[in-house]
């Protein structure tokens, strides 16, 4: 019976072992996984600032050379943000869908990439 309870004891201790490890493994995964999708955004989002910098800039070019050409930089000014406009609306009206099956394509590689 001594013996007996000595393999329970040990078997026990290198049950514990096990599932302590195996819940060590998986939260490890699981980091692993958040970070890279945490740094997958960060990554997203430092690029879209850059670009917006970017976009800025050339708007701002596009309306004094409109200026220039129509002689006043009101009317300049003006038609920029018209021409914004029109790719505002084409973009609303075109790409809902298409945006938001891509970003869910985009979050699901990042979290299921390695298996």
């Amino acid at each position: 019976m001594n013996l007996l309870h000595e393999i329970f004891n040990e078997q026990s201790t290198t049950a514990k072992m096990l599932l302590d490890n195996e819940l060590e493994r998986v939260k490890l995964i699981s980091a692993k996984k958040a970070m890279r999708y945490g740094s997958s955004i960060t990554r997203w989002l430092v690029s879209l600032a850059l670009a917006s910098i970017l976009l800025a800039m050339l708007a701002i070019a596009l309306a004094s050379y409109l200026s220039l050409l129509l002689e006043s930089v009101a009317l300049g000014y003006l038609a920029t943000a018209g021409i914004f406009l029109v790719i505002l609306i084409v973009w609303w009206v075109s790409a809902k869908k298409m945006v938001s099956t891509v970003i869910m394509n985009l979050a699901l590689k990042e979290i299921y990439g390695d298996e």
